[in-house]
């Protein structure tokens, strides 16, 4: 066959399906036609379903993802128990010598220290005037 009479062929039976399918969308002279030639083609005859899961195998297969779930959640949430260390005892020598009144001497500043804060109450009014300076001015109330 050529090109064009497969062409013409397939056309005539998509139209002639068509018209079969109009009234209810499934041609049951088709479908019995398209099955008898797949089986003589070698599809074999429609047979039983011998092999089942078992009903085990869709509940136990959940079951043990569940479980295995919940214990990788817990071992990943519990705390474990601290050890069990035995108290040591201290042992001194001797004891320390504290004074009952102990005299605190401060420590000479030199006139560098005495002065590092004069001038800070200058510079934070020369900080205010420039930020009150960057505000816009406010409306007077009449």
């Amino acid at each position: 066959m050529k090109r064009f009479e497969m062409t013409a062929l397939d056309s005539a039976l998509q139209r002639e399906a068509r018209q079969i399918r109009q009234k209810n969308g499934f041609s049951l002279v088709l479908h019995q036609r398209l099955m008898q030639a797949l089986r003589a083609g070698g599809l074999p005859a429609e047979t039983p379903e011998t092999h089942r899961r078992h009903w085990s195998y869709r509940i136990g297969i959940p079951l043990g993802l569940a479980a295995a779930v919940a214990l990788g959640a817990w071992l990943i949430v519990r705390t474990p128990e601290p050890a069990i260390v035995p108290k040591q005892q201290m042992v001194y020598d001797t004891v320390p010598n504290i004074p009952a009144n102990p005299i605190v001497v401060a420590p000479k500043t030199t006139a560098l220290e005495e002065r590092k804060y004069a001038y800070l109450d200058r510079d934070a009014q020369r900080l205010l005037m420039f930020v009150a300076d960057q505000l816009p001015d406010l409306p007077q109330q009449k």
